[in-house]
Parts: structure tokens; sequence; C-alpha cells
């Protein structure tokens, strides 16, 4: 149907051109109304997307600042903690080869000297040092005798030291001393017998942080030496947990009432 008047023209006394420029108009008005509707939709899913991207990103801000508050809390805590460290194992009195000759009652006594390398003093909780003497060391971990575990609250200041007795609590007979000597000699189907001093132990800092170290040293009867040895499960270091903490305690308390009773 043709418009009752031209574009750009008004008939103000024609009731249908009047009627096809209202239409027009409101159309116009739907296709602006459409138009500004379609596009305050896109800025909103704009903004949303920003928002969201942006809450996304200080989520992982916060989380980037707790992981390094958190990191630099540990590195000033190792910073400040004791460190202890066996620097040698010394012997009271060696073993010579005039024991092969000797009565089997000779005491060989053995001592791990440990010193503070830390920042702080160190409170040891617990200690453990064994001798050990064959040709078949036991499997880690090893068996833990009430005789020599000791409940301590010993302090070692930093760069001070401390000893850990410890002597051989069999019988050190002359057939046992011979074969240490022999033992750098292969014979074929023979273990040879070795010495050993082993054990742990537990200390704490000031700040009630635990830690925990495992040793073993043998002994060369030849150089009248402990060396000290990497066997994993007898040489490890360690920090303990509130709950390994709580039930290696218990463990503590547990061995020296059987320590007291032995």
């Amino acid at each position: 149907m043709d418009q009752p008047c031209e574009e750009g023209e008004n008939k103000r006394s024609s009731d249908l051109c009047a009627q096809w420029k209202a239409a027009d108009a409101a159309k116009s008005a739907a296709n602006a109304t459409w138009l500004f509707g379609a596009l305050g939709s896109l800025i909103g899913g704009f903004t949303l997307a920003a928002a969201w991207s942006a809450a996304k990103w200080a989520r992982r801000a916060a989380e980037e600042t707790k992981r390094g508050a958190d990191t630099a809390e540990r590195t000033l805590t190792d910073l400040e903690q004791p460190y202890l460290f066996i620097d040698k194992v010394i012997t009271q009195t060696p073993i010579t080869r005039d024991w092969i000759n000797a009565p089997d009652d000779q005491i060989f006594e053995a001592f791990p000297k440990m010193r503070n390398y830390g920042r702080t003093p160190a409170v040891i909780r617990e200690t453990y040092c064994h001798i050990y003497i064959g040709n078949e060391l036991p499997p880690p971990p090893p068996p833990i005798l009430p005789s020599d575990f000791r409940q301590t609250e010993q302090v070692v200041a930093p760069g001070e030291t401390y000893a850990l007795p410890a002597f051989y609590r069999y019988n050190l007979t002359r057939e046992m001393v011979a074969n240490l000597f022999a033992s750098r000699t292969f014979i074929e189907g023979v273990k040879p017998t070795r010495c050993y001093i082993y054990g742990y132990v537990r200390y704490a800092s000031p700040y009630d942080v635990e830690d925990e170290f495992g040793f073993i040293w043998e002994f060369l009867v030849q150089n009248d030496q402990f060396y000290q040895r990497r066997i994993p499960g007898y040489t490890y270091r360690k920090r303990l947990s509130a709950n390994e903490i709580k039930d290696r305690q218990a463990v503590s308390d547990e061995r020296s009432r059987e320590g007291e009773g032995s």
C-alpha cells in the first residue's frame, strides 16, 4: 500500500498521512529501544566479565600474598632454628690387637660429639645411642633398647658441643676382636664383622619447633677411628609435626619408664 504522503511531506489535513507518520515514529522508537537494550546487555555482560575477572585475580593475589607470608615465616623460623650435627665420634679406650689375648670382659666406650651450628639454643628431648658389633646390621628402623635410651632436657647453646655416652653392653670376646681386625680381609662365604654406633636425637627450638636426626658411624679398628656412613633408615633429618611430637613424647615417656625398671 502506497503512503498517502511522500517522505518529507506533511499533510496535516490527511488523517491517513498522520497515521502513517505515527506508525513510522513508533517503528523508529521500537528500533532505538531494541538497539539501546542490546547495547546495554552487551555492556552489562562486559561489566560482569570484568568484575568476575577482577575478583578472580584478587583471590589469586590474596593467595600469593598468604603463600609468600608463609614462606617468609618458614624461612625466618629455619634461620633461627638450632641445628645439631655430629662432628665426630671419639673412643674412651681404643681397641688394640692386645685385646685379642686379653680377658673377655673388655669395655668398649664411644662418644658421638655433636655441635649446635644454629643461631638459637637447642633443647634435647631424647637421645638414643647404641654400639653394634656383628656381621648383620639390623634392617631399619633398628630396635630400641631401653638401656641405651635417655630422656633429657639438656640445653646446647649455639656453638657449644654435647657428647652422647655409649658403651658396648655385651661380652666383647677375643674372637670378636680378632674378627674386627680381619674385617678388611676378604674371605669367600664369610661376612665381615663390623662395628657401628648408631642412634637418633630429638631436640626443640625456643619456638617449640622440634627436629630429629638419625646417625650411624662405623669404627675401623685398623685406624682407631669412627667414620660417618650414610645408610637409608639410619641417617635422616626431619621436622616433626604437632601430632608427631605428641606421639613421640608418649613413646618417649614409656621408654623412660622401661629404662628405669630394667
